[in-house]
């Protein structure tokens, strides 16, 4: 599982680096189809991966991030507040893989003794 979920750390926390990028780009286009449709990808990706893993804490924050894009599919709004939202779901997402780093690291270190 350590190799796994060092796996998943590494492109999650890829993926955030292009949903923050992109973020800021759609917040300047908001109408955007394409911009839109790569951040719901890359955010419904990583929730998904938080399901197969047994992440529900992450998860749950990446399905709120996916609803928020979904609703602008859907013709919302997109407000610089909303897209607040969405970034700041992206910083608990680099917390919680940071928290999951660190204790994949510390059990590797457990076993190496």
């Amino acid at each position: 599982m350590d190799d796994l979920l060092r796996e998943f750390l590494t492109e999650t926390n890829e993926s955030l680096d292009v949903v923050d990028v992109e973020l800021v780009r759609f917040e300047q286009e908001p109408n955007n189809a394409k911009i839109l449709d790569n951040i719901f990808r890359l955010v419904h990706t990583i929730k998904g991966t938080c399901g197969f893993l047994g992440l529900p804490r992450l998860e749950a924050l990446a399905h709120a991030a996916e609803t928020l894009m979904g609703k602008f599919r859907d013709g919302m709004a997109v407000t610089g507040e909303a897209v607040t939202l969405v970034l700041s779901t992206s910083t608990g997402s680099r917390k919680s893989s940071a928290i999951w780093s660190a204790i994949s690291r510390s059990r590797r270190a457990t076993i190496a003794t």
